[in-house]
């Protein structure tokens, strides 16, 4: 069986790819600092130390969840499991300290834990 293409199938490639390139981008590493209070972490792009709540992990959160038709039940609903979120999926960490914030990458070494 041959599926033709449709203009939005493009759109998906383009999508993954702009993903692809966004989470491989080379964005300042953020840096091991410490101070007589403390180890912090030094952020090079807008040179200040990165404060609690400041450091955020943006992810897309996809999730391909598998969907079936009970014929039982309401012809028009096609029903989906929720699925727990993939958190190995972080694009890139955002330091929100101004504004909108500026792209960074964790320090050499470290790596994240979500709770």
């Amino acid at each position: 069986m041959k599926i033709e293409p449709v203009p939005g199938d493009e759109l998906i490639e383009q999508f993954a790819a702009i993903e692809d390139a966004i989470r491989f981008a080379e964005f300042p590493r953020l840096i091991e600092n410490a101070t007589d209070e403390g180890v912090y972490l030094w952020c090079p792009r807008c040179e200040s130390n990165v404060m609690d709540d400041e450091l955020v992990a943006v992810d897309l959160d996809v999730r391909w969840n598998r969907g079936y038709y009970d014929p039982q039940e309401d012809s028009s609903v096609y029903w989906f499991s929720g699925a727990d979120s993939d958190y190995d999926s972080t694009l890139y960490y955002r330091h929100i300290n101004e504004g909108d914030g500026h792209a960074v990458r964790l320090p050499e070494g470290y790596e994240e834990v979500w709770t």
